[in-house]
């Protein structure tokens, strides 16, 4: 049985530790700002008793020379002052100098205290800097925030099987929420402090349940494929297999191995982009969910403001005029053989298919998931090949026919998209959004059934 005590205690648990990370984030700033307010006080009142001092001393001066002056007089029978008077004078002068002398020392006294007790407190500084770093190193954000969102995602796959009880772990998701935005502002804060600091935005991640969620997002132009944290993968149920590694050629020039996945829609300053292909990759960054890299970003026109604060900007992508290709051929992998005889068929007969082994050879180049969603985009059709219902439904392969299916809805396309079964594959083992379409079977030698193919793929 679920126990909701426990839930609201986790969730309390880990407010607490978000509010003692922020706390503890700013403190480093707080400690330095306080020794700096320090200093500049103590500087302020060197600059201001210095500046006293030395008046004084001046009119110490003064008074001298004019004793001096009255002396000379006198001495030369042309002064008024009387002994008495000069003896005052002097006196006065001792008086003052004595003062001044005292005052000397108490200032030199003070500044010497004031400068051991400064010195104190920038090792106190320093000691507590180092204790703030070690915590962090230990118990770091990147901790904390894993823990968050994989409490996130606990609870709302509890909430998707057991929808009587949302009344009860909506409060504590909307806690959840909340959370994840002040890690996500934390860090969005560190950034924009640094000469060197990422663009993060934020947007709204879309399941095929119709479920959307607010993440943040590294932007990365570098980076051929998006990339989506294995926590938010699991919290929004996003379509992956673990059990395929892609090789991915990253823009620091690092080959990796992942597991791929895609996000139905992503929606970035009211700009919206389906189907977009990634891979399951840990985020280094608290409260990041991911990065949305060229497979997100070729779907616009976009362009990245530098000045401060940076800004993503988006606009609608002109869709391709004219069509490069006339079929694009989706498939799996594994279904290659197949793909390639559609592919020699139609460039037999004068199409121009799209056939990503030919069309685009080198599948670790970063560019690879740009070329092939550009080529979606610019086809009139799209023919699926159909060999096993897990190969159709496999994640990259339904992304493609996904996508295509999407501009098909929105009026960007009017093409066919076409079933090609083969191995003994039926129309009813077809998922139901390609059941809808005509397909055909593969059955015997192409002749027998490429006809009818091309009966589907208009040019006009």
């Amino acid at each position: 049985m679920f126990l909701f005590q426990s839930a609201e205690s986790l969730v309390a648990a880990l407010a607490g530790q978000v509010d003692f990370y922020l706390t503890l984030a700013s403190a480093p700033d707080g400690m330095r700002q306080a020794a700096n307010d320090g200093v500049e006080q103590f500087n302020s009142w060197v600059k201001s008793e210095s500046g006293r001092l030395e008046a004084e001393k001046a009119n110490l001066e003064r008074l001298k020379k004019a004793i001096e002056g009255g002396g000379r007089g006198m001495a030369a029978g042309t002064g008024v002052e009387t002994h008495s008077v000069m003896g005052g004078q002097i006196k006065e002068w001792n008086r003052r100098l004595a003062e001044f002398n005292a005052q000397v020392g108490k200032f030199n006294e003070t500044s010497d205290r004031r400068r051991r007790e400064l010195e104190v407190s920038r090792k106190s500084v320093t000691g507590n800097l180092r204790q703030c770093q070690r915590w962090l190193n230990r118990n770091g954000p990147l901790k904390l925030s894993t823990r968050i969102n994989r409490l996130f995602g606990h609870l709302l796959d509890k909430r998707r099987s057991r929808p009587g009880e949302a009344s009860r772990l909506n409060p504590l998701l909307e806690q959840l929420r909340s959370l994840r935005a002040r890690m996500a502002r934390q860090t969005i804060q560190a950034q924009s402090l640094s000469s060197t600091g990422i663009l993060i935005v934020q947007g709204r991640l879309e399941n095929e349940g119709k479920e959307a969620e607010e993440c943040w997002f590294m932007v990365d132009n570098g980076c051929g494929s998006s990339t989506f944290t294995p926590e938010i993968v699991q919290a929004m149920r996003l379509e992956t297999d673990k059990r395929v590694k892609i090789k991915l050629r990253m823009a620091d020039g690092r080959l990796i191995k992942a597991p791929p996945c895609a996000a139905p829609g992503v929606t970035v300053n009211g700009s919206r982009a389906l189907f977009i292909k990634g891979i399951v990759m840990r985020e280094t960054t608290a409260g990041l969910d991911g990065t949305l890299g060229m497979s997100f970003l070729s779907r616009f026109d976009f362009s990245i403001q530098k000045a401060a604060p940076q800004r993503l900007v988006l606009q609608p992508a002109r869709l391709r005029a004219g069509g490069e290709f006339d079929v694009f051929i989706c498939y799996k992998s594994e279904d290659a053989q197949h793909a390639r005889l559609v592919y020699t068929h139609l460039a037999q007969r004068g199409y121009r298919p799209f056939f990503s082994e030919v069309s685009v050879p080198n599948s670790q180049s970063t560019e690879f998931s740009v070329l092939i969603d550009q080529a979606i985009e610019s086809a009139r059709h799209m023919v699926v090949i159909c060999a096993k219902p897990s190969h159709v439904t496999a994640t990259y392969v339904k992304a493609e026919w996904g996508l295509f299916e999407g501009l098909r809805r929105s009026g960007r396309k009017s093409g066919n998209i076409v079933p090609v079964l083969f191995e003994g594959m039926t129309p009813n083992q077809l998922p139901s959004t390609l059941s809808v379409f005509h397909s055909i079977t593969a059955n015997g030698p192409a002749e027998n059934w490429i006809g009818p193919l091309i009966g589907f793929l208009p040019r006009h």
